[in-house]
């Protein structure tokens, strides 16, 4: 979950596409839907990232690639 604006969020999705690390992007300011599913998740700041089971709340490239070795 992101928001095109947020650069932690920017560095997460070209962390991603420069690991060839295939995502989806949901922006939380592009709908009503994907913004009360982040709230849902208890979301409180962006980027919030899901790597299989795990939960990362910002962009934090050691706890992001250690979820991805855990797949």
């Amino acid at each position: 979950f992101t928001t095109q604006w947020c650069p932690s969020c920017i560095d997460a999705r070209q962390f991603f596409a420069a690991n060839n690390i295939p995502f989806t992007d949901h922006d939380v300011e592009s709908s009503q839907e994907i913004y009360q599913e982040f709230m849902a998740l208890g979301g409180k700041g962006v980027p919030l990232i899901f790597v299989g089971e795990s939960r990362i709340s910002g962009f934090d490239e050691k706890k992001i690639r250690k979820a991805l070795n855990k797949l």
